[in-house]
């Protein structure tokens, strides 16, 4: 009986270190899936972010060589779902888009003023114009000033020529009257 108790007890006990080894396997298991899972999960998270990160300086990128109101607004858009922990990239995107709409308020008030000396020709309007071309400094504006600046130079040299015409024509004017008045006096 003894050996039996004996036996007993010993397959007892190793049936319960079998437990204790088999449930330490189970749980290392589990807590290795369950690290594993929050480790892909972060990653795929990480990806998430990069992908809107992306998707929103794309946009802004288009924003930029498209110039149209509604890329401005898609990038607006792609911006504000930036996550939060994403604060820098985030203000950094939103700046960069604040500026281009600076830069298209510049470019669009220039285009105005040219508009208006266009239609006036005034020293004044040219001088405005010519002060709003001075101040596109960036190189995202380079063409759009070249371009405003040969239109300006035309309507400058449009206004000399006119200018000189009426210059020339004053003075035929005042020269054919002292003309009559010469050949009034002399009769």
């Amino acid at each position: 009986i003894i050996i039996h108790l004996s036996l007993f007890l010993l397959i007892v006990l190793i049936t319960i270190l079998a437990l204790v080894i088999l449930g330490g396997i189970s749980f290392s298991t589990l807590h290795y899936q369950k690290v594993e899972a929050e480790r892909i999960a972060k990653e795929e998270r990480e990806a998430l972010i990069k992908e809107v990160l992306d998707k929103a300086q794309i946009a802004v990128d288009l924003a930029y060589s498209t110039r149209k109101e509604e890329d401005m607004e898609l990038a607006k858009s792609a911006i504000s779902k930036i996550n939060d922990n994403k604060k820098k990239d985030k203000q950094k995107l939103s700046d960069k888009l604040t500026q281009l709409i600076e830069f298209l308020k510049q470019l669009d008030d220039t285009h105005k003023q040219l508009s208006k000396t266009e239609k006036s020709k005034s020293q004044t309007d040219i001088d405005a114009t010519q002060n709003l071309i001075d101040n596109m400094t960036v190189d995202y504006l380079k063409k759009d000033k070249e371009e405003i600046q040969k239109k300006l130079n035309k309507i400058k040299a449009d206004k000399a020529k006119s200018d000189k015409e009426k210059a020339d024509k004053a003075k035929a004017e005042q020269l054919k009257n002292e003309q009559t008045q010469v050949i009034n006096n002399y009769t």
